[in-house]
């Protein structure tokens, strides 16, 4: 068992490429990111390396995904801001979903498969996307779910969950006031 801040650490540090970033969005330190980070990867006997592409896990990884869908299941239980990841032509959505239940990070690429297998292994909770994946269809634990402002792919278990109608709500109003301003070439992220 690891403690829900250290994988959040981990979690974020893979999905983000960035522990400043993963710092801001845990409320810590960059290394308390790293420390916490290292610490769940040692307890599941993964490594974690960074490489051009980012940060990555080398190992198995059977307990940790047990592991990551205990703690989504416990974010869903608890109401917690569940993590959204948009695709770069979703950017004007960010300010609508300011005040949703969700953590927003606008996607660094357009490589779907990339957020898909982030999607598969529970780090981030759904992808918005623009357009139908057709290619999806081939994932037994995907669904693509139709919203007004573009199509949400999520774990097929989370489809008729109550945070997507919250989300359906955030897209279709007009707030915006707290979306994050970033340095030039960042990717701008929101919390509550």
């Amino acid at each position: 068992m690891v403690t829900p801040e250290a994988l959040d650490a981990l979690d974020f540090l893979v999905w983000l490429n960035s522990g400043y970033r993963a710092a801001e969005l845990c409320g810590c330190h960059q290394s308390s990111i790293s420390r916490r980070a290292q610490e769940a990867a040692d307890v599941f006997g993964v490594s974690l390396i960074r490489d051009s592409a980012g940060w990555r896990l080398s190992g198995p990884t059977v307990l940790l995904d047990l592991e990551r869908e205990v703690h989504q299941l416990h974010r869903l239980l608890r109401g917690s801001e569940l993590r959204l990841e948009l695709a770069p032509p979703l950017a004007g959505c960010l300010p609508r979903l300011a005040a949703s239940a969700w953590i927003a990070v606008l996607a660094e690429t357009t490589q779907q498969e990339r957020s898909w297998s982030l999607v598969e292994s529970r780090v981030i909770d759904g992808w918005l996307t623009d357009r139908h994946p057709a290619a999806i269809d081939g994932r037994e634990g995907l669904v693509a779910c139709a919203l007004q402002e573009g199509v949400l792919v999520v774990r097929r278990e989370l489809a008729g969950h109550p945070a997507l109608n919250s989300l359906a709500l955030a897209l279709q109003g007009s707030n915006g006031s707290n979306v994050e301003n970033r340095a030039s070439g960042e990717a701008p992220a929101f919390r509550r």
